[in-house]
Order: C-alpha cells, then structure tokens, then sequence
C-alpha cells in the first residue's frame, strides 16, 4: 500500500466514516480521521511530491528510489531528495500532500491540531561532506496549509540531521506546534532546508521513507467525582494557571464611594465584607480574600485595579493555622505598580495595621471616623485603631476632581496567590458600604442573580464568579476533557426503568446551567429542583452516538 490511513477507532463505533477513516465534509476535501503514513512503496507515493521552490527546481516532480528503503523492503522504497547547492545562503523547499493526486492536491485534509508530530526516516548520501558544525545542518519539517499554494509556509523548530545519517538510516521526529495559525486546515507534509552559509558548494543527497503524522490518542472518558453542596452567596472560583488572577466584582458608583470629606464620628463611612466558606486547610494560608478601594477608575474596568490604579487601599485577608488574620495595606503615587504593598510602612506604601481572628468566617471591616482615623475590625469584635497620614488621604478626595474626576472604585473579590491554591473557591455572604452616598448593602446569599445595578464582574478569567443563589443546588463534578458527554440524573435507580433526566448536551430538558472549567475538573450548578430530591440522587456522564 503506498499511503495508509490508520483509524484509531473501528468503523463499527464511528458513523459515516469508512474503512479508510476518511471521514466526508461538507466541501470537496476529506478529512484524515486516524495517523498518516507514507511509506513510498511504489512510484505512485511519489504523485503529489514536488520542489515547490529554490535551487532551480521550481515545481519539478521528484523521484521515487526503488533502490533504499529504511526497512531494507526489496517491494518498497523511498523519496529521493537531491539539493544541488551551488552557492551559500541556497533554499529548497519540497512537499507532498496527504490525497497524492498531484501538486498541490487538496483533497484531503487533516486538523493538525489533533496530532502530536511528524517523524520520517533520513539517509544522507555518504559522499556528503559535513557542516562546519559536525552534521548535516538543519531539516525543518513542517504542514502544507490548506489556504495557500505556498507549499506550506508553517514550519516547527527543525531537526538536525546527525553524522551518523551516512552510516543507516536515522529517525527524526518533530513535534508539532498547537499554536501555529492555520493548523486545523493541513493539506500536506513540507520540508524546508538551506546551507545557510555553513556547507561548502556541493550538491546534496538524501532519501526520506515513512513519513508519519501522529495522532493524538483519544483521551480517556471523563469521569464523576463526588458532587459538592452548593454555598449560597457570591462564589469566587478560581481557574487557569495564573495564581494571581483575581476575581473580583466591582461597585457600580454613580456618586462618592470614598470617605475622605464624608466620614464623622458621628457618621462613619466603613466599608465590610461577609466572608461564609474558605478553602481547606492547607490552600487557606495562602488564599486571599480582598476589598480594594481605588483612584482613576477608567472607562473600562481593570481586573487587577491593585496593581494597575495609582492610589489603593486594600484589605487583604488569609487564613492563618488558627484563623484569620486581616492587613491593611495602601499605596500612593505608584500607578502599574504593587511593590512593597506587604512591607512595612514607609510613607507612601506598606501595611498599616494587622489583625488575627479565630475564625476567617464572619464580617471584616474597615471604618474611618474621619479623614485619617481608621479602625480595622475582625470577625469576633477585635479591633485595632492606627492613622492615614493626611498626604495619603489627600490622594483619595473626590471632591478634587482634577485628581480624581471620578468616584473612586470599590471591589471586593479573592486570588489564589499559589498555584497550588487554584480550583478553590472563597464564599461571600454580603457586602456592605456606609456613611456616603454611594452607600449600598448587599447580602449575596440572599440574591437569586447578582444584581447588574450594583455590581460589574472584573475577573480575569471567565465564569469564575459565581452567585448562587438560596434554592437548594449541588455542584456536579467530573473530570476533563469532557467533548461529547452529557451530564444526567436520577433520583432512584430501578435497573433499566431508571427515568433519566438530562441536564446538558443535546437531549437537555431543563437548565441551561452555570459551569466552569477548573484545572482538572468542571463543576455544574444543578438545582435540586431539577433532579426531583433533595436527599438522594445519582449523577451519570453519557456520551451519545
């Protein structure tokens, strides 16, 4: 056989595909379902190949060598290549398409995307003499795109050809790029190779068999982890690789969320968040719960308004072995900037005060009785009392408008801060600001959606806040990659009468839900309700044919 197609999987559990695991779209062109090998059996193998430019070759058919083949088959053979150099600085570029009916055939096409590398067979001519740097330079391999008659212009890393490629064959594989632009739609194999000023004016000599495009084995079906009862109140998930990625919602403040001009101590301005559930043990000691306070609100939220604003106050919370323990901390005049917000004061950034709690659940909060006074009290009462230096406080007066033209922004949110920490969650049971007159008070595990009118979502990555509401609900769990499966449920098994009812996927009768991709697994927000029992219930993953 000159060109084989090897199915990963039988005809027999895959619809409308063929013997041949070719697989029809809906164009002209066929898509490669399975690994691709070109074993250059006969002169046919060759049908597609051609120089596509350089060293005076410009789309010449190349040449089938029944004389060597890796696998020293007498019935086969392999791709003769011949780069006939004659000055430095000379490029060939050659390819063969995966149908082989001629140049720049496109009628079959695979997603590069689904596959891990390219390896073919390389036999040097021994006549060859080696580069300045003890081998045979470098062959880059790479796709045909499907967009272009370029003869592929993507090309991967390359590999060197090694000395001993005189001696025998030699087995090259080159990994494939994911990234590359374009690689769902390949139409080809292309090779690329120069002198680049290293080999002397010869012409150069060498054979390639068993081209192969790998593909990726199939990954393994998800499977059901343990389901997690829902905390009503604000859920702020985290996901992705990033450990500083906050989540984070923010005020939407029409007038002065600030207090310097607006707190009294007969009229406090304070700002507290609620926190209702933490990470385990160990995650907590590093996980963050926040409340951020902020000049220069721009006209498009930040997701790290911390770092990015030129003036903050943050209240940044973490577990502690025995508890909690809250800081305050605050910088001025240092815009794109967090540096040194968890040192020791200096004047212009640093922490201010710090508190320890029993217990990280409960109410936080930051009072100012005035422009400077501050007082920072902890879940239980605890309190301690220090000042805002008058420079500091200046930088957050609303009422200088050349300052601060706008409100100045509040959010309240947590990060991870560990990478071990990401896939946890910290649970909010309300927020709330007095004594200005943006004034607000929001009790989160109360809501039913989180209410637009207050609050703008600004997390980096998306889904991971998530407001649940007080109805019963679970949270189902599985592992990832998830594609095709539907999720379903029960609440009594009875053999093959259970009645089933789909949650997602194609069949779904009820939601849509709420879900989220977490490093290893996905979570769904699933009501009670839709499952018919609030005590017992059964979850099953099922991908249907």
């Amino acid at each position: 056989m000159k060109i084989k197609w090897s199915p990963l999987r039988t005809a027999s559990h895959v619809t409308g595909l063929s013997l041949f695991a070719v697989a029809l779209t809906s164009g002209a062109a066929t898509f490669l379902q399975g690994s691709y090998t070109n074993s250059f059996d006969d002169t046919a193998s060759v049908a597609s190949w051609i120089t596509w430019y350089g060293l005076g070759f410009n789309n010449n058919a190349m040449t089938w060598d029944g004389t060597m083949d890796a696998g020293n088959d007498p019935a086969s053979g392999s791709l003769q290549v011949v780069l006939p150099f004659t000055r430095t600085r000379d490029t060939g570029v050659w390819f063969g398409t995966f149908g082989n009916l001629g140049g720049y055939d496109k009628s079959v096409l695979l997603d590069g995307t689904l596959y891990t590398n390219i390896s073919v067979d390389v036999h040097v001519d021994p006549s060859t003499p080696l580069s300045t740097n003890g081998d045979f330079g470098t062959l880059l391999i790479g796709m045909v795109d499907q967009n272009t008659d370029a003869g592929g212009y993507t090309y991967f890393n390359g590999q060197t050809i090694p000395a001993s490629a005189t001696n025998g064959w030699v087995h090259l594989v080159q990994p494939i790029a994911k990234s590359t632009p374009n690689l769902n739609l390949c139409a080809g194999v292309d090779f690329k190779m120069g002198n680049n000023g290293i080999y002397p004016t010869n012409t150069f000599t060498m054979w390639l068999d068993n081209i192969q495009v790998h593909q990726a084995p199939p990954p393994a079906p998800p499977t059901m982890l343990p389901p997690e009862r829902a905390k009503a109140g604000l859920n702020l998930y985290s996901n992705g690789t990033d450990q500083n990625q906050r989540s984070s919602i923010e005020v939407v403040a029409g007038a002065s969320s600030g207090w310097v001009g607006n707190a009294t101590p007969t009229n406090p301005v304070s700002y507290s968040v609620t926190i209702s559930d933490y990470p385990p043990a160990p995650y907590n000691l590093d996980y963050q719960t926040h409340l951020f306070i902020t000049t220069d609100n721009p006209p498009v939220y930040r997701t790290t308004p911390d770092d990015a604003a030129t003036n903050a106050i943050i209240l940044d919370i973490r577990g502690t072995p025995t508890g909690g323990r809250g800081h305050f901390r605050y910088k001025i005049n240092q815009p794109n900037s967090s540096a040194n917000l968890t040192n020791a004061d200096n004047g212009t950034v640093g922490t201010l005060a710090t508190i320890d709690s029993p217990s990280i659940l409960g109410t936080w909060t930051i009072t100012f009785t005035n422009d400077t006074q501050v007082t920072l009290t902890a879940p239980g009462g605890a309190s301690t009392n220090f000042s805002l230096s008058v420079t500091a406080a200046a930088q957050f007066d609303e009422s200088n408008t050349a300052l601060n033209p706008t409100p100045l922004s509040v959010y309240v949110g947590a990060q991870p801060n560990s990478s071990a920490n990401v896939g946890q969650r910290v649970v909010l049971d309300s927020l709330q600001m007095t004594g200005n007159p943006a004034a607000l008070s929001d009790t989160f595990s109360a809501d039913q959606t989180l209410d637009a009118t207050k609050w703008l979502v600004v997390t980096e990555n998306q889904g991971t806040v998530i407001l649940v509401p007080s109805d019963p609900a679970v949270f189902a769990k599985w592992t990832v990659p998830d594609g095709g499966f539907g999720l379903r449920s029960t609440a009594q098994l009875q053999g093959t009468n259970t009645a089933w009812t789909f949650l997602t996927g194609s069949n779904a009768t009820v939601g849509p839900y709420t879900s989220l991709v977490l490093p290893s697994a996905k979570l769904t927000l699933v009501p009670l309700s839709d499952i018919g029992s609030t005590n017992l219930f059964f979850f099953q993953l099922i991908n249907r044919q």
